[in-house]
Formats: C-alpha cells, sequence, structure tokens
C-alpha cells in the first residue's frame, strides 16, 4: 500500500499541485481478516487499506488525500484540484483503472472536458502498452538528464521523501 499505491500518488501530486512540505497521515485497516483466493480461509490483515494524508504544499495550499489499496474502489482514482481560479477533477475514462496505467479524463468545474497537450505526454498514449510505457518513458527521461550532464529527476532523494 504505502510503496506501491501511494508511493505512485505522491509524485504525481507533486507534478500536479506541488511539493509536499509538511504531512500528517494515517494508515487505517478497513478490515481485520483478508480471505485467502480459492481457499476459503482467513489469515490476520497485518497492512493497511488506505493512506488518508493531509498536507502543506510549498505554494501554501493544502491536499487532502485518501489513497485505496487493491481493487476496493469501483471508480478507480478521483482527484480533485481546487485552486483560486477555478476546480479541475480528474478520473479514470473507464472505471477500476489505476492513475498511471491510463489516460486521463479531466473535466472544469462547469464539467466541460480539458484535453492534455500532446506536449506534456511522455510518451504517446497507448493502453495497450500500460505500466511499460510509463517505464520505458522514466528510464528516457533519466537518461536525457546523463546525456545533458543534469541531475536526474525523479533522484534517490525524490524517492526518499515519498
Amino acid at each position: 500500500m504505502l510503496t506501491i499505491m501511494a508511493g505512485h500518488f505522491l509524485p504525481v501530486l507533486e507534478e500536479l499541485a506541488g511539493r509536499l512540505v509538511e504531512v500528517t497521515a494515517r494508515l487505517p485497516r478497513l478490515h481485520d481478516q483478508v480471505a485467502l483466493s480459492g481457499t476459503g480461509r482467513t489469515v490476520v490483515n497485518r497492512v493497511p487499506s488506505q493512506v488518508l494524508l493531509h498536507g502543506l504544499l510549498d505554494s501554501g495550499a493544502t491536499a487532502s488525500v485518501a489513497v485505496h489499496g487493491g481493487t476496493g474502489s469501483p471508480d478507480g482514482f478521483f482527484i480533485k484540484l481546487v485552486g483560486s481560479e477555478g476546480t479541475l477533477t480528474v478520473t479514470p475514462p473507464r472505471p477500476g483503472t489505476y492513475m498511471h496505467w491510463t489516460d486521463w479524463d479531466i473535466r472544469s468545474g462547469s464539467g466541460e472536458h480539458v484535453a492534455v497537450p500532446d506536449a506534456y505526454r511522455t510518451v504517446p498514449f497507448d493502453p495497450a502498452a500500460g505500466p511499460v510505457a510509463n517505464v520505458a518513458a522514466l528510464y528516457q527521461q533519466v537518461a536525457r538528464a546523463l546525456a545533458e550532464g543534469r541531475p536526474a529527476y525523479p533522484d534517490f532523494h525524490a524517492a526518499a521523501r515519498h
């Protein structure tokens, strides 16, 4: 939960809204027992099923985040950014997909579709490529940084912070 779902969300939040400079978090477990698929048995649940986070961004804005694990949320992900100049919501075009495995349906506060400029994409969108395309884009980004003689991002410090 922490290293995968929340770990993948935090860099997205940072890209969208800025760096978290203060954070408080809770790690609730919604179920004391979990079923072992196909066995009819249950085991003690020792991991959180959610990360509830409240923080202050470097801009002075606040962020409230609930990251749910597994497939517990049939809608997939939901991001709502509320700013002084308007509101944006981000959802998956197909329910039940993770934010880093799919394109995004971005809407203004009035419900109007907002297109993502091609210049913002690190790789052409191809849902069939899935996470492999995102990993390839990260490697390309690191390779460009090395070729240009600049520090790569994300780096160890970004990973440790997240």
